[in-house]
């Protein structure tokens, strides 16, 4: 068996930390902790989809805004005339 001061010369003088509940253990932790994760990416999964749908919302709400404004065909009117004009 090696002398525990020259191993901790390899390591700068600490001992390499222990890997205690880290994966790879058989002590039924880790599928806690999968289960967890999976349960935590699927709430960010959750979130992320409610954002995109308020938003495509939100726009159609903007865009039939525009659609029906009643200064509409007066404003295109308006760019088609400049665009013929340039």
């Amino acid at each position: 068996m090696e002398d525990p001061n020259r191993m901790m010369a390899h390591t700068g003088g600490m001992m390499a930390p222990q890997g205690y509940g880290m994966p790879g253990q058989e002590d039924g932790s880790v599928n806690e902790n999968e289960v967890r994760k999976q349960k935590d990416i699927s709430e960010i999964l959750q979130q992320i989809m409610s954002i995109s749908e308020q938003s495509l919302d939100e726009a159609q709400a903007r865009k039939h805004t525009l659609n029906c404004h009643r200064m509409k065909p007066a404003l295109f009117s308006v760019l088609c005339e400049i665009k013929e004009k340039t």
